[in-house]
């Protein structure tokens, strides 16, 4: 507890007028590839870790976010080697919901935060 810091110690910095700015970086979690047969979908490397580096991912949409939940669910998506998922409706779907300018081979898109249900269910939600 050497390195604490504390109002008493002189690394103690006050918060209180400090002004948030917010990332707008979108160059983020998700990768769309674009191949001459299909679209897949690149998770990074940290959101995979994350979600404790699931097999199968269960995936929701709202207006504005894809939600990623680690499950063993068979109607689940399966991760394949490198983090791709192979479904090309499902990366339309977040190519469409990200808004990113795509000309084919890759983007990087999103930006997430973890949340944890009331049943310890933890989610990565993707927002662009």
């Amino acid at each position: 507890m050497a390195n604490m810091i504390t109002s008493e110690n002189e690394k103690f910095v006050d918060l209180s007028e400090a002004v948030l700015i917010e990332s707008t970086e979108t160059n983020g979690c998700l990768t769309i590839i674009q191949t001459a047969n299909s679209i897949r979908l690149r998770l990074n490397k940290s959101l995979i870790a994350d979600l404790g580096e699931p097999k199968k991912v269960k995936v929701f949409f709202t207006a504005s976010n894809v939600i990623f939940i680690a499950s063993d669910d068979n109607t689940a998506f399966t991760v394949k080697k490198s983090d791709i998922i192979y479904n090309t409706v499902l990366s339309k779907k977040v190519m469409e919901l990200s808004g990113a300018d795509f000309n084919g081979g890759s983007t990087k898109v999103g930006t997430y935060n973890l949340q944890t249900d009331d049943d310890g269910t933890v989610a990565a939600v993707v927002s662009f």
